[in-house]
């Protein structure tokens, strides 16, 4: 079973944790919906003094955040730079989130990050930390959004 929380975020099986809170984007580009990013805990920007200020900024998704940041995706697109946004973060969060599906995605693939990417892509649970489940199948060698379960501490 499902229930809907704020602003379209579904918890899955109503056991996940979401969190869709307004964010500022520091990535240097335009959301789209379901990007990814990271809430800069490693405090990469000028803005980000503290701890506390950075979990107010959303910064591009890099090698060394992935393996001690929080991961999250962009509810909707549109959000400018230095620009208010909401961001969606949690654990077992269902939501949209971009992909490139260049390698086909099945429903029930992993998916991983890519550095200094808005998007996800099929990952290899043996070898690769992955923050997302596919919900749904995508064969287009493009990118596009997708229904998944998002996991922003990430998986082994």
């Amino acid at each position: 079973m499902t229930h809907e929380g704020q602003s379209g975020v579904y918890v899955a099986g109503g056991q996940g944790q979401a969190g869709s809170l307004i964010r500022y984007n520091r990535t240097g580009a335009t959301s789209v919906k379901g990007g990814t990013g990271l809430l800069d805990i490693l405090n990469t920007q000028g803005e980000s003094t503290t701890i506390g200020t950075g979990l107010q900024n959303v910064t591009p998704v890099t090698t060394a955040g992935m393996a001690v940041g929080v991961i999250g995706v962009w509810e909707s697109a549109g959000v400018g730079d230095n620009t208010q946004g909401r961001f969606i973060t949690g654990e077992g969060v269902e939501c949209s989130i971009n992909v490139d599906s260049t390698t086909d995605i099945a429903k029930g693939d992993a998916l991983k990050c890519v550095n200094a990417g808005d998007h996800m892509v099929k990952a290899t649970p043996a070898t690769d930390r992955y923050h997302a489940i596919a919900l749904e199948a995508r064969t287009a060698d493009t990118e596009g959004a997708i229904r998944a379960l998002l996991f922003s501490s990430g998986r082994f």
